[in-house]
This record gives C-alpha cells, sequence and structure tokens, in this order.
C-alpha cells in the first residue's frame, strides 16, 4: 500500500526560522529579533525600509546556509517517513541544491527525501498535481493559498505568521505537536487556528 503523501516546507519549517536574522542585523545594522520580527519581507518591517528590495535574490546563501534546525525536526520527520511518502517542497531555488543537501547530511536527515525547488511559485501549482494529505508550512502568503485550495495546512507557529488564521490551517507551536496533530489525523478535521 502506497503511503499518503506529506509536504513539508524547508526554511521557517524545519528550518530554524530566526537563524539568519542576526546577519541581517549586522549588514544593516538592524535589530530584528523573534518577538519584533512581524513580516518575512524584511523590508515591511518596522525601521527596515532601508533594506534593498532585491537583497534576498542577490544574497541567498545568507538565508539558507548554516541555519539549524527546529527543536525535534529531525528525529520527528524519521518517525514520519515511517507513515507518510515525505516531499519537501521549497522555494528555494535549484542554485541552492548543495546548500540544501549539506544541511541534510549536517542533521542526518536522508540524501533520499524529494526534494522540489519551486523558487518564487505559489507552491500549489505542486499540490494540485500531487495532493498531498497535509502540508506543513511557515509562511503565510503559501499557507493561505494551500489552505484556500483545499489542503489542510500545519501551521508551524512563528512571529511572522500569528496574524493567520483560517479554514484548513491548524496551528502547531513545535514539531511535538505537528507529530501529534499528524499522528491523531486532526488535520482531516480542517478546524481553524
Amino acid at each position: 500500500m502506497e503511503k499518503p503523501i506529506l509536504a513539508v516546507d524547508l526554511d521557517g519549517t524545519v528550518g530554524d526560522p530566526y537563524a539568519w536574522l542576526p546577519r541581517v542585523n549586522r549588514i544593516f545594522e538592524l535589530s530584528l529579533t523573534e518577538d519584533n520580527f512581524h513580516h518575512l519581507k524584511i523590508r515591511s518591517n518596522e525601521g527596515c525600509e532601508h533594506v534593498p528590495s532585491d537583497f534576498y535574490k542577490n544574497n541567498k546563501p545568507i538565508f539558507h546556509k548554516d541555519i539549524g534546525m527546529r527543536e525535534g525536526a529531525v528525529e520527528t520527520l524519521v518517525r514520519l517517513q515511517e507513515r507518510f511518502e515525505l516531499i519537501f517542497v521549497t522555494g528555494r531555488t535549484e542554485d541552492l541544491k548543495a546548500i540544501t543537501e549539506k544541511w541534510f547530511k549536517d542533521y542526518g536527515l536522508s540524501s533520499d527525501f524529494q526534494v522540489v525547488y519551486l523558487g518564487p511559485e505559489m507552491k500549489t501549482i505542486w499540490t494540485e498535481k500531487y495532493k498531498p494529505v497535509a502540508f506543513l508550512e511557515d509562511s503565510v502568503p503559501q499557507s493561505k493559498a494551500i489552505s484556500e485550495s483545499g489542503i489542510p495546512v500545519i501551521l508551524m507557529d512563528t512571529s511572522y505568521n500569528r496574524s493567520l488564521e483560517g479554514k484548513n490551517i491548524i496551528r502547531a507551536k513545535d514539531w511535538e505537536e505537528a507529530e501529534e496533530i499528524l499522528i491523531k489525523g486532526l488535520y482531516k478535521e480542517k478546524t481553524a487556528c
């Protein structure tokens, strides 16, 4: 019997959502912290208007290299792999493949995992074709679009997504809670945050 597909975002979901803040703070003399970081687009945060709009595009390794993992992510993913076909669907681009593979290796994740590099595309392009049973995500626009397409989203809690609520969105404070939601099938209830 085939395992159901579980889609998992990388950055901010598996990876530490705040690991790159100190790097950006140093470059631009900012004071962003987990508590005052309310928008993934840096320029949208208070006092960050001077950050160039193309900063991410021109400096992607700053955001994706050596970012660590959320506590419990690796162990939980290993356990979930027994029940689900895990597919990582990321906003990273193909040019970050080597950084991604090294990151997986450094944290003991199998290189056998499938990683789909979508870049700036909306992930609903992928979900419409592959129909995962749920999607673990942290991004507000991605979560909103995925949930509105009928795919349940397990929203990994961050300071920048706390305003998001809605049908098909279940907030998880950490990987332990995300695993419980998946194992108990709570995502099937399609409840709101």
